[in-house]
């Protein structure tokens, strides 16, 4: 928790140093990608390291839902380059927490340290994930199985308390809620993306004053995910606080 909270006090105080407005859905990512590296390797590599790696991984998840076609220039022949970067950088301190004795300290650290008291053989393969077989295809809509109606009354409507346990009673809760998969696979980050908002509302709410960089609320568009249309413009400035150095929040 230390790192995290770390990362998103400097990351919040930034946005709040900004005279313009902060584009909070890419920032955010960056935010995001700046917390994983800390959390999985237990520190962060150089400004400029960090900036070029964002960019690689950026380049990665743009291309996620390109065609099938492998050649030059193509969306598909971006992304496997990218993931290919992205694996190179990070099997080098992986190999070293595998060939000596990881602390508890960092994610993989846990990961490597579990499998070896379970008696456990863990490598890179392993590390690296599944590989799904050449020509087999993988598609799955999360946001489809959020808005069946039989399930969730009303999925138009802003309503996130329709996830709450109390609501959830009946409904096979397992397989219905999925914004981090379901079964004994689901999303190793789940509890890592709680615990950051959380650290990211506490941080805004006591330290910043924030309000839409633009007049109206933006669009948001769906494909290839959710996002806003105009990355959700925001202007951050540091809240007031009084002699006892506690935020004073107006209500008007």
């Amino acid at each position: 928790m230390p790192r995290i909270k770390q990362v998103v006090a400097e990351t919040v105080r930034d946005w709040c140093a900004r005279e313009c407005p902060v584009t909070v859905y890419s920032e955010s990512k960056k935010l995001t990608f700046r917390i994983a590296v800390s959390v999985l390797l237990g520190s962060l590599p150089s400004k400029e390291e960090l900036t070029n790696l964002f960019t690689v991984f950026e380049q990665l998840t743009q291309n996620l839902f390109s065609l099938p076609v492998d050649v030059p220039g193509s969306g598909y022949r971006k992304g496997v380059q990218a993931r290919d970067k992205l694996h190179e950088y990070f099997e080098k301190p992986i190999e070293d927490m595998l060939q000596s004795s990881p602390e508890y300290s960092t994610a993989l650290g846990i990961l490597i340290k579990s499998s070896q008291e379970q008696g456990m053989k863990i490598g890179m393969q392993e590390l690296k994930g599944f590989q799904i077989p050449k020509g087999w295809s993988v598609m799955y809509s999360i946001r489809d199985t959020h808005d069946t109606a039989p399930l969730f009354q009303h999925p138009e409507t802003f309503n996130p308390d329709r996830f709450a346990e109390d609501q959830m009673k009946g409904k096979d809760a397992r397989f219905q809620y999925l914004p981090f998969g379901g079964g004994v696979r689901r999303c190793l980050g789940k509890e890592l993306a709680k615990l950051t908002l959380k650290i990211l509302a506490i941080e805004l709410a006591t330290i910043s004053h924030w309000e839409l960089g633009t007049k109206t609320f933006p669009k948001m568009l769906m494909v290839p995910v959710v996002h806003p249309a105009n990355e959700l413009k925001v202007q951050f400035s540091a809240q007031l606080c009084n002699k006892n150095g506690i935020a004073e929040v107006s209500l008007e």
